[in-house]
């Protein structure tokens, strides 16, 4: 009986070149969230712990906002790297185009929510009054940036799946450190 078997060569410095692009800017890009999410508990701590605690369970409606679009821009990223692996650019745009429309009507639907019952939304978690109003405060201010985030991430993954992450990237920076610059000056 004749065993026989599969030998793939792999050039292993290739190999670790090209992990390492696509890891290390998912790793920067998480670090980059980890320090404004770190800045944000440093600003509020200084205010108190009933501001902490609140805008910290309104963090939590931003959380599910997050679920949704991980799931509707993990799906357009699988459809644009088929198309990419075809080069049909134009499919490409369509899908960019439809991911950013889901991801406004998905992130304009937290955006309502969370200006027209914040209190609601805070009592899910909640039913410390302090808390609750704590964080309806920060709600209604992050609230407006959620349709922006929904747009940003849909653009980032999706280019990050055809290999232009570095341009998109660096707006990220500048989007995400720009409100905590802003703040830490004014504050």
């Amino acid at each position: 009986m004749l065993k026989r078997e599969n030998h793939i060569e792999i050039d292993r410095r290739k190999f670790y070149k090209t992990v390492l692009a696509l890891v290390v800017p998912m790793a920067l890009q998480n670090l980059i969230n980890v320090g404004v999410t770190a800045a944000d508990v440093i600003m509020l701590g200084a205010v108190g712990e009933k501001a902490l605690s609140g805008a910290s369970l309104a963090g939590q409606i931003q959380y599910i906002m997050t679920l949704f679009l991980f799931g509707l821009t993990s799906g357009a990223t699988v459809l644009t790297a088929q198309y990419w692996g075809k080069g049909d650019r134009d499919a490409i745009e369509k899908i960019l185009g439809m991911a950013v429309k889901a991801a406004v009507c998905v992130t304009a639907l937290f955006t309502v929510s969370a200006l027209a019952v914040p209190e609601l939304l805070m009592q899910v978690f909640t039913n410390d009054p302090v808390v609750v109003s704590e964080g309806v405060k920060y709600l209604r201010i992050v609230a407006f940036t959620y349709i922006m985030m929904g747009v940003t991430q849909a653009y980032l993954y999706i280019m990050r799946s055809v290999e232009r992450f570095a341009p998109v990237f660096w707006k990220l920076c500048l989007l995400r450190y720009m409100p905590v610059y802003l703040t830490g000056r004014s504050g």
